[in-house]
């Protein structure tokens, strides 16, 4: 999991640069470049050859909207470690200026719904591996966050908030987990 996460919106434009080690005076393995008009927002990635299997696949990315959302694991200062390939865990660093590292704690409930991102993963009435299950398909609900408690979340089924294709109507509470050691459970649109 890391120390949390850095997160990029439609602020302005800049340009990423990913080294291997925290150190500026050497060349960058590669950048990322977020560009943003009134009317066009992007994410464009350029790959300098580390290796023929490089790849960018951080925690979350969506040119559309231009957020691009990376996990850190760690810290130096204004060098962050970051995740560049969640499938491989493959890392590299950046550096940032400004307080730009948030927490878990503080952007989970900053989403707008989150669902397990494995099937193992069940809804559950209190926040332990062994309370009971919910019996709900939980694609057809639209979960937020009310609250962060350790590996958990205390989710609420609310869907007065979300679109039509949530046609579970009632709403309720339970308890989703999040994490597991290094492995983040959900997904999550923020």
């Amino acid at each position: 999991m890391g120390l949390g996460i850095i997160h990029f919106e439609d602020t302005f434009s800049q340009r990423l640069q990913f080294y291997s080690n925290p150190d500026t005076l050497t060349e960058p393995v590669f950048h990322v470049d977020i560009h943003y008009e009134d009317t066009v927002k992007s994410i464009r990635t350029s790959l300098i050859a580390e290796s023929d299997t490089l790849e960018f696949y951080p925690l979350y990315m969506r040119s559309h909207s231009s957020l691009l959302i990376l996990q850190v694991m760690e810290q130096r200062g204004n060098w962050y470690r970051v995740c560049t390939d969640d499938i491989y865990k493959i890392t590299h660093w950046v550096y940032l200026e400004g307080e730009v590292l948030e927490s878990w704690r503080e952007f989970l409930p900053t989403v707008s719904t989150v669902s397990p991102a494995v099937r193992t993963n069940r809804l559950r009435r209190n926040p332990t591996d062994k309370a009971q299950e919910y019996n709900v398909n939980t694609e057809m609900l639209c979960l937020r966050v009310v609250h962060v408690n350790g590996d958990w979340l205390k989710v609420r089924n609310d869907p007065d908030y979300c679109s039509a294709k949530f046609i579970i109507e009632e709403e309720f509470e339970g308890f989703l987990r999040w994490r597991e050691g290094e492995d983040v459970l959900i997904f999550f649109t923020p």
